[in-house]
């Protein structure tokens, strides 16, 4: 095959590789995440070579599933390269091997990239595939090891956006005991935060009245949120924090640092 559609496709799929990279790594951290070892994630990106089936495929594998249910619903997410191929089936020329080992390039990028001028060029739908299929390999194998060294299930457990969220932050510690890495404490004013879990009030308009409070009456019992870690062996930081909007200077002992202080008072 002439090298010069080969480096076109090379060219051509370039601008498309950064995106390419990060799918890869996401895929590689969910692999990792749902049990496969990273040398088999690696091998499946090689083999397959198809984001949305190795998503689908894994994801049934996690919840349970075998190995035959998750090809299956992989082969279903690319039933749609039956008609990509058949739009380029009349292009190829050559035996059923060679016909067989173009039909290999064939994704929806290198796909688009060679038919993009009305026609088709099999050397540069080679070429693009080649380079994004190396990315891919390679940014799966990346994720997945860099998933084994830092645990994807590990939790930041912030108590005020939590609640505002609709969880009581006591109830996610006894959930997931073990997994909380890193813990932000707030207090949350029970009304204001009320009306922006119920859409009644934006968060920005809330937290400018006064949403987290430095210390008093609260919906987040942080005390509370802290013994329940403790109760699990909780080892990792307590970042006592608020979310202060300042729209002017405010007055002397009232501002973040003295709030800060009192909600430190209030903690300990």
């Amino acid at each position: 095959m002439d090298r010069g559609p080969l480096l076109d496709g090379f060219g051509s799929a370039l601008p498309l590789l950064p995106g390419t990279l990060a799918f890869g790594l996401s895929f590689g951290v969910l692999a990792r995440a749902s049990g496969l070892d990273p040398v088999l994630a690696a091998v499946m990106s090689m083999t397959s070579f198809s984001g949305g089936a190795q998503v689908t495929a894994v994801g049934v594998l996690a919840a349970g599933g075998g190995p035959f249910l998750a090809a299956g619903a992989g082969a279903l997410v690319n039933a749609r390269y039956a008609l990509l191929g058949a739009t380029i089936a009349p292009y190829l020329q050559g035996g059923l091997l060679r016909r067989l080992a173009l039909a290999q390039a064939l994704v929806d990028e290198s796909w688009a990239l060679a038919t993009r001028d009305g026609g088709f060029r099999p050397g540069l739908m080679v070429g693009a595939a080649a380079l994004l299929w190396a990315g891919w390999v390679a940014s799966t194998l990346a994720g997945a090891l860099g998933a084994a060294l830092v645990d994807p299930r590990r939790l930041g457990l912030d108590a005020g956006h939590m609640f505002l969220g609709g969880c009581d932050p006591v109830d996610v510690v006894h959930m997931a005991p073990g997994r909380i890495r890193h813990v932000h404490l707030k207090e949350v004013d029970g009304w204001l935060g009320g009306m922006v879990a119920a859409g009644e009030l934006e968060y920005v308009d809330a937290v400018r009245r006064g949403l987290f409070q430095p210390a008093g009456p609260s919906v987040v019992d942080v005390k509370q949120v802290v013994g329940a870690l403790r109760e699990t062996r909780y080892k990792g930081w307590f970042v006592v924090e608020q979310d202060r909007a300042l729209v002017s200077e405010p007055p002397a002992g009232n501002g973040p640092a003295a709030g800060l202080e009192r909600a430190l008072a209030g903690v300990s």
